[in-house]
């Protein structure tokens, strides 16, 4: 079987599809966007292990549109993968910070899709930004089943520590509330910017702390943010019984909706695009601390002293040219003597009077 941990750019898998780049990597497969081949076309490979059938089993009893179905599957002794088609809009965490309306109106159909599981017997166990991809028309996908499991089962989903409900990190028995947190997690983050907790997620603190109201911009209404802190209640009790409920919550929401805040939903997700360079690294999901060095208190005091100078030659030259233009001037004008008055020539009134006899007699 195919080692995931020795997968590469430029390996080519199955004969056909030549890897390109990881997308992500979970504790039960691996993640790959790569080219097929044969199609010329992109496509993304998920591995897993061969006893790993839980999409298999979902995808025959639950059809919705919005659970990303495999282009083909790849199973023998060596390598076990799905191909699914490449989503050239990204995970739904671009969307963080963007109007709740948007948010809720992109959720809706995963809501839709969720709710159809649950009623298969299923929970995905593992809802969270990078498990929502969206297509070129800005439509959500649910994707990745990987830690999907039955409905009372107690097998370890390894879901993402934001996600997992208080219940699920004690080893209780999954449960339609565990998707319904993830969920609550869900548009706190993208309508907030960040998840609970962020970034020191700890058991203690998922057990015990109530995060402050979701906020964003502009702020949702109280209805809203209600919804949401009921789906992160810590009791599943205290949760909305159903993703229908959820539903049908949000859509009256959406519907009384101020028309400024409807008036700012995009039409698709194609009119917001960051151009990323060719040879940048994938958005990561995880939510982790830079893990570069601070800077030390002598490079910073170091700072501090070049700052300052430049501060302080730009005061000394603003102050020399104010002397120069208003100061000086008014120190040499009063150093000039004024003019005495008295000793200033007469004017000769002699000669003009000649001047008026001597025409007077030429007339």
């Amino acid at each position: 079987m195919t080692n995931r941990t020795t997968l590469a750019g430029g390996q080519v898998v199955a004969a056909r599809y030549e890897l390109t780049r990881p997308l992500a990597a979970g504790h039960d497969g691996a993640t790959w966007l790569a080219r097929d081949t044969h199609a010329s076309r992109d496509v993304v490979l998920r591995f897993r292990a061969a006893d790993d059938v839980a999409g298999e089993r979902i995808r025959a009893v639950v059809d919705h549109a919005t659970l990303l179905a495999p282009l083909a599957t790849h199973d023998t002794v060596d390598e076990s993968f799905d191909v699914f088609e490449y989503l050239p809009g990204g995970e739904i965490g671009r969307l963080r910070g963007r109007p709740w309306t948007l948010i809720a109106r992109r959720l809706l159909p995963v809501i839709e899709a969720l709710s159809q599981l649950h009623a298969a017997g299923w929970v995905h166990g593992d809802l969270k930004s990078a498990n929502v991809v969206l297509d070129g028309d800005g439509r959500p996908r649910l994707v990745d089943l990987g830690s999907a499991r039955r409905i009372g089962s107690t097998q370890p989903a390894g879901a993402s520590p934001y996600s997992t409900s208080p219940e699920r990190l004690d080893g209780a028995a999954a449960a339609v509330a565990d998707d319904i947190y993830a969920l609550g997690v869900l548009f706190y983050e993208l309508v907030s910017g960040h998840p609970p907790f962020y970034p020191d997620v700890t058991p203690a603190r998922v057990h015990e702390e109530i995060p402050p109201p979701v906020a964003g911009r502009p702020d949702p209404p109280g209805a809203f943010s209600a919804l949401v802190a009921r789906c992160l209640a810590k009791r599943p009790a205290d949760r909305p019984v159903s993703m229908r409920i959820v539903h049908e919550e949000l859509h009256l929401l959406l519907e009384t909706a101020p028309a400024e805040a409807v008036s700012t939903v995009a039409p698709g997700i194609a009119t917001w695009q960051p151009r990323l360079p060719a040879d940048a690294l994938p958005v990561q999901p995880q939510w982790h601390r830079s893990k570069g060095d601070a800077p030390s208190a002598k490079s910073l005091r170091s700072e501090g002293f070049r700052r300052g100078l430049l501060v302080g030659a730009m005061g000394l030259a603003l102050a020399a040219a104010g002397f120069t233009f208003f100061v000086l001037p008014g120190l040499v004008g009063s150093q000039t003597p004024a003019p005495d008055l008295q000793r200033l020539p007469r004017p000769r009134r002699r000669q003009r009077n000649r001047s008026r006899i001597s025409n007077a007699s030429r007339h």
